[in-house]
């Protein structure tokens, strides 16, 4: 019986499918060919060898600038809402929405970098592919972050706007802040698959020559935690990570809107304090929007995956930049929807300017 080894995704990415369309496996010709690595999915370009490269240069230069552009965004609502938190459950939610927001920003452009270093044949050592690894985990960890801290606000929100007395004085800070840790916990646990599941091993590149597994030094096998455990809970795993954010935000936010429709025909009766919280969660629910559409996304990549067993490069680079978009435009809808955040945030500009300014004219 051949020895067959089911390489994991993030080694067959690398690899260039043959045009006839069949499966990726490479045959030792040595041990009388009993050495089989095979490939759980095909790896290639929709628009083929030539353009789909080119196509993946442009989508990588607009994440880039968007993904700077995102992180820099990213640091402001921190900076900003950090000043706004006291005795605010919301903004202390969005303080760590815009901390995930600024994960999925800044490691989408070292995975797509490293990736494509190592897909392009520029540099396939252990420390190029490790970071692929470590960052493309990273990113995922700001993903599931991003997506669960949306809905954690979301559901606040409609809390908020329902229960405006009952909740605020049963949703004190200290039982705020247990929510927010079970939460978190929730959040890290989703991920740790992504940690555990391959590791970077050194190839045996003599046993396959003039293919292309004998072009890498390195490539990445499944754990035994992978084999034995992982097998097991992938299912509810993909479920959990994937598909749950999209009828929880369906539903959520119809809740939201629904809520916020049934306040503003009573508007008159509502008290200052309560149109402020109408406002905001009007704000939120444009934000819950837009995260459904882009996470919409990634959901149907991974449908695509498996129905055709192809995993297709363009359309991974389209889901980082979905996902960057939707961490960048948080900053914009608050600079317009929250006065607070607005002068604040000029505030803050105007006074590092001045300070820089000061700083100049002493050194001149």
């Amino acid at each position: 019986m051949p020895n067959e080894t089911i390489l994991p995704l993030w080694a067959c990415y690398f690899f260039e499918a043959p045009d006839t369309g069949e499966d990726v496996f490479f045959v030792s010709p040595y041990e009388n060919n009993e050495t089989i690595y095979r490939c759980i999915l095909r790896s290639e370009y929709i628009l083929g060898k030539t353009y789909g490269p080119r196509l993946n240069l442009v989508l990588g230069v607009i994440l880039g600038i968007i993904g700077v552009t995102g992180a820099i965004a990213n640091c402001a609502n921190i900076l900003v809402l950090k000043q706004l938190t006291k005795n605010s459950n919301l903004y202390l939610l969005l303080i760590l929405l815009a901390f995930f927001d600024f994960i999925v920003c800044t490691f989408s452009i070292s995975t797509t970098v490293f990736g494509q270093i190592v897909l392009n044949d520029v540099y396939r050592g252990p420390s190029a592919l490790k970071a692929v690894q470590i960052s493309n985990a990273i990113f995922a960890l700001g993903r599931t972050g991003s997506v669960y801290i949306t809905i954690l606000v979301t559901i606040e929100r409609i809390l908020v706007v329902s229960y405006p007395l009952h909740f605020k004085l049963w949703m004190t800070s200290i039982r705020m802040r247990t929510v927010i840790g079970f939460w978190l916990l929730f959040i890290v646990t989703i991920n740790i698959p992504w940690w555990l599941n391959n590791a970077l091993v050194e190839n045996e590149t003599w046993k396959f020559p003039g293919t292309e597994l004998s072009k890498f030094p390195y490539i990445f096998e499944d754990t035994h935690f992978a084999k034995h455990i992982y097998t097991k809970i992938a299912p509810w795993d993909i479920v959990v990570d994937s598909l749950l954010p999209i009828p929880l935000l369906l539903v959520l936010n119809g809740m939201l809107y629904y809520t916020i429709h049934k306040c503003i025909k009573r508007r008159e009766q509502l008290t200052r304090s309560q149109t402020k919280e109408v406002n905001a969660a009007k704000m939120f629910a444009t934000l819950a929007t837009i995260l459904f559409a882009f996470h919409s996304f990634g959901v149907a990549h991974l449908i695509i995956t498996q129905a055709t067993g192809v995993f297709y490069h363009e359309l991974l680079f389209m889901i980082y930049l979905a996902m960057t978009i939707n961490s960048c435009v948080n900053f914009f809808i608050y600079y317009a929807s929250i006065k607070y955040f607005r002068e604040k945030l000029q505030k803050y500009v105007g006074s590092s300017v001045k300070s820089t300014t000061s700083v100049s004219t002493v050194i001149t």
